[in-house]
């Protein structure tokens, strides 16, 4: 993945983001998916938390995810998240990786 773009928006917000917070954030999410049994190499990933509900679209592909991954994913991707200046409550959590 030869990634150039992240896009972060919380609760419909963008978010701004330094270079190394961009470099951090793909280089977890490539490394939670790259565990994944449907896992393939792309150029465009995205990630959505609402609620419960975790969604990946590799390529406009959704990768299915069964209850204990979502959940993984979404505690660590909040977690991680939550910590930058300016995000207060996570209900909405959306990023793209082009």
């Amino acid at each position: 993945m030869t990634s150039k773009k992240v896009d972060l928006f919380v609760n419909y917000t963008p978010i701004q983001i330094e270079d190394f917070v961009k470099q951090f954030i793909k280089a977890v999410i490539k490394g939670i998916l790259s565990a994944l049994k449907d896992y393939r190499e792309a150029q465009e990933i995205k990630l959505s938390i609402d609620g419960d509900d975790v969604n990946i679209t590799l390529d406009g592909d959704n990768i299915q995810l069964n209850p204990f991954v979502s959940t993984f994913i979404k505690n660590t991707i909040t977690g991680m998240v939550s910590s930058l200046k300016d995000v207060g409550q996570i209900e909405r959590l959306e990023i793209s990786i082009s």
